[in-house]
């Protein structure tokens, strides 16, 4: 029978999992010295190293074998998740901006299914407005993303864990405080730290200075400020599409390949908007708190 572990961190792929057991266990008192890092050229922290075994790591639950640690998942931090994570988990390095897409990046997307009943494609040719909207459908009714689903069903099973928000990754402040808070509550004895490691997974991290982009964005377009947006990447496109449907009633995004260049275009845009062509959205499940008879899912079932 093996002995009790130090730490069993459960996480969802592109939460940051391996970089915590490299930390703990590198800087543990109780655990053999660990001189390498652990990053590979994609910035993950996936590189082999030899480990000392007393702490677990799994994309699943499994019967403890130590205390557990759950990486959880706020929806605030979806977007931002989702514009890394194609990049990072599994070392897959997926770019959701390109029109072509792989066999199996469309299965690690689980996008072959939609794309075939709602959009007519079955090849690996998807246009930016199909990934967009694929996005905006998500942001619409965000607790029915991947992401917060199982990570409201984990808290349920694992209600003695100690949560650790995935957004501590990214800050260093709260990644220090985070640390300190797992030492002392599962009595690591760490007893000193080199936090320039932190630094190099800092800096490896993809899309980290626009992290919360998209939210300056909404800013501007509610205090009628001009922002350029001709760099968002499509996922934060989705995000501010569904910003736009779920504040404006009756308005629905326009499905083309361009996309608005600044927030001056799209206020102009909600301004002049057909009235004419204003209906009652299909892609919201509410509307005003009142359940939506033209909702798309319902009108599937």
């Amino acid at each position: 029978m093996s002995l009790p572990k130090l730490a069993h961190i459960t996480y969802q792929g592109g939460c940051h999992g391996h970089f915590l057991h490299y930390f703990l266990d590198r800087f543990s008192s109780l655990t053999p010295p660990i001189k390498e890092l652990p990053f590979t050229d994609n910035g993950t922290s996936h590189v082999e190293i030899k480990y000392s075994k007393k702490i677990v790591r799994e994309h699943e639950i499994f019967p403890a074998e130590g205390p557990m640690v759950l990486i959880t998942i706020e929806p605030e931090d979806v977007v931002y998740l989702e514009r890394i994570v194609n990049v990072r988990a599994g070392d897959l390095k997926i770019d959701v901006n390109s029109d072509f897409i792989s066999d199996e990046h469309l299965e690690h997307l689980e996008w072959r299914p939609k794309l075939k009943t709602l959009y007519n494609i079955t090849d690996n040719i998807v246009p930016r407005c199909v990934k967009r909207d694929l996005y905006k459908m998500g942001y619409l009714d965000p607790w029915k993303s991947g992401f917060l689903i199982k990570d409201r069903n984990w808290r349920e099973q694992l209600p003695e864990a100690t949560y650790v928000p995935v957004a501590s990754f990214w800050d260093k402040q709260k990644f220090i405080e985070m640390i300190w808070q797992l030492d002392q509550k599962l009595n690591l004895q760490i007893k000193s730290v080199d936090w320039s490691v932190y630094d190099e997974f800092y800096k490896r991290l993809q899309f980290i200075h626009t992290r919360t982009r998209v939210h300056r964005v909404i800013e501007c377009i509610e205090k009628n400020k001009e922002m350029d947006i001709t760099d968002l990447d499509v996922v934060e496109e989705g995000y501010i599409s569904a910003y736009i449907e779920k504040n404006n009633s009756f308005i629905t995004v326009p499905f083309t390949n361009s996309f608005f260049t600044n927030t001056t275009e799209i206020n102009k845009w909600l301004k002049t908007y057909p009235q004419h062509y204003k209906a009652m959205n299909p892609n919201l499940p509410t509307f005003n708190g009142i359940s939506n008879p033209y909702h798309l899912a319902k009108l599937k079932k």
